[in-house]
């Protein structure tokens, strides 16, 4: 648990302080970001003190800190089974609301944003996409296709008729990758939700071990 706590607080504070990053990502999604690394840092930070409980009162054969260890694995056991169903259940929503903002990128933030037209021009490139339903996206927006779209265009070309025009839109693309990787976050989830069941079994286990030796050191006739 230190460990991981370790990984997640560094990855965080280097994401934090990584002005390339950020770069890459849209402003107004870039907030959010940005406030996600701390959330991520307290969450690191705090997975490090539950293994600090868990370390220290094995090493102490602390029933009280081993509890306390314990009582802190359940309650983050029970917040991640709660995510999980909820990711699940919303899975649609979250899919569509991600496609619903592609489009507001082509539509509203591509000709003036440079960070959001890196963003959207990766997009299409590594999909082979064009716009968020297609490529008329761009004509009805009054705006050039651009060549991530599959074709060498020159800037001021709106037609929407060529040869190797990527004609699928990148919102559907989106949702059906986010889709999938939700079930790969769930298996990720599920992965550790087994390793917290079997920390506190482990947990339990020591604790009536200690419990017992106590328990037999009392018994123990005093020798003068």
């Amino acid at each position: 648990f230190q460990c991981a706590g370790g990984t997640i607080l560094g990855f965080a504070i280097w994401i934090r302080f990584n002005e390339d990053f950020f770069k890459q990502i849209p402003e107004d999604a870039g907030i959010g970001v940005y406030d996600g690394t701390y959330i991520v840092m307290a969450a690191g930070g705090a997975i490090m003190v539950v293994g600090f409980f868990g370390c220290c009162g094995a090493i102490r054969e602390s029933v009280c800190q081993l509890s306390t260890y314990f009582v802190i694995v359940f309650i983050i056991f029970c917040a991640e089974i709660a995510a999980g169903v909820w990711m699940y259940i919303e899975k649609d929503k979250i899919g569509d609301s991600a496609g619903e903002y592609f489009d507001k990128l082509v539509q509203e933030k591509y000709s003036g944003d440079v960070s959001v037209q890196i963003l959207v021009d990766y997009t299409q490139k590594r999909f082979r996409c064009c716009g968020a339903s297609g490529p008329d996206d761009w004509t009805l927006s009054n705006q050039p296709i651009p060549d991530s779209c599959g074709r060498n265009c020159t800037e001021g070309c709106y037609d929407t008729v060529n040869e190797g025009l990527y004609e699928e839109g990148c919102k559907v693309k989106i949702v059906d990758i986010l889709k999938q990787n939700l079930y790969i976050v769930g298996v990720a989830c599920a992965t550790v939700a087994l390793v917290e069941v079997l920390a506190m079994i482990l947990t339990v286990f020591l604790c009536r071990r200690i419990r017992r030796e106590l328990d037999e050191d009392d018994e123990k006739p005093y020798n003068a």
